[in-house]
């Protein structure tokens, strides 16, 4: 009976010391986990804002070909002035379906992500202001 009850008492020891995590290993889990969470989330922000600004230099740098286009045109055709007063027709404002940016430089104009500060001015959307210069016909990131 003496070597029954030992075995009981060792398989009772054995079920609690295994019953389960500790809280401190619990804590830690959580802790690493969370860790993991916000480092996915600050590399997604970080693509998100990436993703913004390439945008941006991709249809500055469309305007900027698209000027190149009509200055040669002109050029060709004897045309005067050789870059037009301004961009497009849009009054200042976000761009949109009825008012497109830069159309009279691009085959289709921005509809989304972009402001018309004034007739030289844009905004980009990743927030960079660039201006117009019709007699040099440039196209500039200032900020």
């Amino acid at each position: 009976m003496a070597a029954e009850s030992c075995s009981r008492s060792d398989h009772s020891i054995f079920r609690k010391t295994n019953a389960g995590f500790t809280l401190i290993e619990l804590a830690l889990v959580v802790v690493l986990v969370a860790f993991l969470a916000v480092s996915v989330l600050l590399r997604f922000f970080e693509f998100s804002d990436e993703a913004r600004q390439n945008a941006e230099e991709g249809t500055a740098g469309a305007v900027i070909s698209g000027l190149r286009l009509y200055g040669s045109q002109s050029t060709i055709l004897g045309r005067e002035p050789r870059f037009p007063d301004e961009l497009d027709s849009a009054e200042p404002g976000d761009a949109s379906d009825a008012s497109p940016l830069f159309e009279i430089v691009l085959a289709q104009g921005i509809t989304s992500g972009w402001s018309k500060v004034d007739s030289t001015r844009y905004r980009g959307q990743a927030g960079n202001l660039y201006v117009y210069d019709n007699e040099k016909g440039t196209f500039t990131n200032i900020g």
